[in-house]
């Protein structure tokens, strides 16, 4: 599994409801793509949301959407991406790594 994580600062004039509801729907966006295993919200203390998506590979995530465009918009309407991380398995890394020959 691989895993994709945004972390999302909320702009000053943004209302942290909205901004939750932004992330759920790009949370539900996301999970409607094939080879997405899950994809979910959580805050960072109060100004910060981070979105964790899961699934079988980063393209998973990068599949060109409609639904993920939009709801990528609406959420950096009132945020801004300020980090992004992808994490892979064990497995994954070894084989990538194996792959190349070392």
């Amino acid at each position: 599994m691989q895993y994709g994580i945004w972390h999302v600062e909320r702009r000053d004039s943004a209302d942290r409801d909205q901004l939750a509801r932004a992330a759920l729907a790009l949370c539900k966006a996301v999970r409607g793509l094939d080879g997405v295993a899950g994809c979910r919200y959580y805050w960072k203390p109060s100004d910060t949301v981070v979105i964790v998506a899961e699934g079988e590979s980063a393209a998973a995530w990068r599949a060109p959407s409609a639904d993920v465009a939009r709801a990528s918009f609406d959420l950096y309407d009132l945020g801004r991406e300020v980090g992004y991380e992808e994490w892979i398995d064990a497995r994954s890394g070894q084989d990538v790594y194996t792959s190349a020959g070392r």
